[in-house]
């Protein structure tokens, strides 16, 4: 999801917290002030930054409860439980000018970012206190009840309901009828058992009409029903009025509408628990759910099972057609993967193109494995785009694969990894195999880090040859790692360890320093090597700082532009909406050669290649090595050398071990080619005399597997 996606949503939610009347605090696990909204300046009178990051038993609360509230925010802190949580509360709280106000105060706890936080609901109870102390005063002075009735219901917004010592209603006020929908005249006489919904059952009422005659008092949430049949929550209290002689004499219903309350906290909590893109539950609330269903397997004895889901292709989808498309594509896959799941189970976005499913028992978990890999791939037309998805899934169950969240979880990523490293539309189920990859991944990721700040990376150079008369065209750079204990280690094992972990920057810096220093070394000793090819990773395009770097290697090292080939793929080359426009233009400037790589593999509008400036485009191995053979490989690489020649770029196929295939591709048009059967990959110094053995006889066909 965008930033801009989430800065809107951000701000929904401020406004949905600024139109209430009611004052919502947040407060981290040390109860300091996170958050607060606009009416903490209507009801106590404080602006609501001036209170971030305070205490709020040093600013809100009165002095003589200070030790009160901290001992218990500790016990709090640890649990999410206690005293307050949960239940409605009447307190004074200080305002701005250092008066008290009444108010009363609802606190819930929230697990978030691995600790307990207090979000708490406060209103201002003044205008009730009055009517309360209104009440009071009129009973004591046995005064008229028409003065009681103006003093009740001209002071309160609240809904008032006054009946007799039998509960026949006397008396309703104007804000009973706005709530309730019931004008005076048809209730009066009435009990107000009419008012239930029924959401409440006998023991219910039974317990509230013990408080009343008990304690004289109750207070509580009703679930009551409106005049046009509609169900709403209302927070009730309701006080016996005695006469003397101690005879129920009245019975004094003042209560609220919680209707905006509630919605105001459902929507606070879908922005929590939900994904803002798909509206499937987010990481946390996934996790969450995982928990508790893991704990009561403990009880059970039967598994859980969780499905790690990864689109295949999602980012070239994302950085090609631009990030809105890339969330109207995951809302219909997130349709796709909901259609196929139960009402128990639980399907939830992780971020980015990863998606999980929580179900019940392997055998189910495999099943549904089978059912995602067909439903993702069929054909999905969107925005008039026709897409081709396939997916991976890893499959991790409990108890065998793990018995806590983070463990499943993990283990459940560690299966997708595997499922694309094969190839993706595929599921793999975890084994221990896959754990010690990936340790060996983390080692490996370290070991890397040092090997560079220890030069140990060293280059190969592979000669690229005319398919014409053999003439050497130029040498491609291929990094080696020179490892002092388990000697010369090849790329296929920790280029992708560098991609993953962040370092293919780095390492590409290195590379094209080393490169830039050895062709000048050979060029002033007079070999001639054409250019010398260096690969361009995305991530150092990415970072918008490359092209700098290959001016200041080639300023550095003295060599001339036009003897650097820089090399990027395909799918790099067609982003639009990255750098790549901007690198690809400051190479033309500085005069520096550019190859596309390979080609073919990828999504590449040929109106767009069209214009962009390429000297060389590289058939990659692919369609190569079945050579002569296979029909179809020799289609798409005619293709492909017929393209290149038209647009007057040099075509080199990468991958040539046999005399067969370089006369097939010379055939086509093909222009240049590297591979075994020219000359393996060799060290710098060796590359001179492989040179000039090349510029003898006709190469002989080599075998081998290749390593460039």
């Amino acid at each position: 999801m965008s930033e801009d996606t989430g800065d809107t949503y951000a701000l929904r939610l401020q406004a949905i917290a600024d139109t209430t009347q009611e004052v919502f605090v947040l407060l981290d696990s040390d109860g300091r002030i996170e958050y607060v909204n606009a009416a903490l300046k209507r009801v106590l009178g404080y602006e609501p930054r001036a209170l971030l990051g305070r205490p709020l038993h040093e600013t809100l609360a009165p002095a003589e409860h200070m030790d009160a509230i901290r001992a218990g925010y500790e016990g709090f802190r640890r649990t999410g439980t206690g005293p307050v949580v949960g239940r409605v509360h009447e307190l004074e709280a200080v305002h701005a000018d250092g008066h008290r106000v009444p108010v009363e105060l609802s606190v819930s706890a929230l697990w978030l970012d691995g600790e307990w936080h207090a979000v708490g609901v406060m209103r201002d109870i003044s205008a009730r206190r009055r009517v309360e102390q209104a009440l009071r005063t009129e009973r004591e002075r046995n005064d008229a009840r028409a003065r009681l009735e103006a003093t009740v219901f001209n002071a309160t917004s609240d809904g008032v309901l006054i009946t007799d010592g039998d509960e026949h209603i006397e008396a309703v006020n104007r804000a009973f009828t706005q709530i309730t929908g019931y004008p005076e005249d048809e209730v009066l006489g009435r009990t107000p058992s009419f008012l239930k919904s029924g959401r409440q059952d006998a023991a219910f009422y039974r317990e509230m009409r013990e408080e009343l005659e008990t304690v004289g008092e109750w207070n509580g949430e009703l679930v009551n029903r409106r005049r046009d049949g509609s169900v709403y929550p209302q927070w009730t209290r309701i006080n016996v009025v005695r006469d003397p002689q101690g005879r129920v004499r009245h019975y004094v219903a003042v209560f609220s509408d919680l209707t905006d309350l509630r919605a105001s906290q459902e929507r606070i909590e879908r922005l929590v628990h939900r994904d803002p893109v798909t509206d499937l539950p987010n990481r946390l609330l996934f996790r969450t759910r995982l928990e508790q269903v893991l704990a009561a397997q403990g009880r059970r004895g039967d598994g859980a099972a969780v499905l790690h889901i990864g689109l295949d292709g999602f980012k070239h989808v994302n950085e090609s057609l631009g990030h809105r498309f890339g969330d109207r594509l995951l809302r219909a896959m997130g349709e796709r993967l909901y259609s196929l799941i139960r009402p128990t189970e639980t399907l939830a976005r992780l971020g980015g193109d990863e998606f999980a499913i929580m179900v019940d028992g392997e055998e189910r978990a495999m099943l549904l494995a089978e059912a995602l890999l067909r439903q993702v791939a069929q054909t999905l037309e969107l925005d008039g785009e026709t897409l081709f998805l396939t997916t991976s899934v890893g499959i991790a169950c409990s108890p065998r694969d793990g018995h806590d969240v983070e463990s499943l979880m993990r283990n459940a990523a560690a299966a997708v990894h595997e499922a694309k490293a094969a190839g993706g539309n595929a599921w793999r189920g975890y084994s221990r195999e896959q754990t010690t990859l990936a340790t060996d991944r983390v080692r490996l990721t370290g070991r890397l880090r040092e090997a560079l700040d220890a030069d140990e990376l060293v280059l190969h150079y592979q000669p690229q040859v005319s398919l014409a008369d053999g003439r050497i065209i130029g040498v491609e750079a291929l990094v080696r790692w020179q490892h002092p204990e388990s000697g010369l280690i090849p790329p296929d094992r920790f280029i992708p360890v560098a991609e993953q972990s962040g370092l293919i920057a780095a390492l590409g810096e290195q590379v094209l320093q080393k490169a830039c220093r050895q062709a000048r070394e050979w060029r002033d000793n007079g070999v001639d090597f054409g250019h010398v090819a260096v690969n361009i990773s995305p991530a150092q395009i990415g970072r918008s700082t490359v092209a700098a770097q290959v001016s200041g290697a080639l300023e550095k090292s003295g060599l001339p532009p036009h003897c650097l080939q820089a090399e990027i793929t395909e799918s790099v080359a067609m982003d639009r909406r990255g750098e790549a426009p901007a690198f690809l233009q400051a190479m033309q400037e500085l005069g520096v050669r550019l190859a596309m790589d390979d080609f073919g593999t990828g999504y590449s509008s040929l109106g767009y290649l069209r214009d962009l400036p390429f000297d060389t485009l590289k058939v990659d191995r692919v369609f190569v090595k079945s050579l002569p053979d296979s029909a179809s490989d020799a289609a798409i690489a005619e293709a492909i050398c017929t393209l290149g020649c038209r647009l007057g770029l040099e075509v080199l196929a990468e991958g040539v071990e046999t005399p067969a295939q370089a006369d097939t591709l010379r055939g086509f048009g093909c222009t240049s080619a590297q591979g075994f059967l020219f000359s393996r990959p060799v060290p710098a110094e060796q590359l001179p005399a492989t040179l000039r053995q090349l510029s003898g006889p006709a190469p002989q066909e080599s075998r081998g597997t290749h390593d460039d």
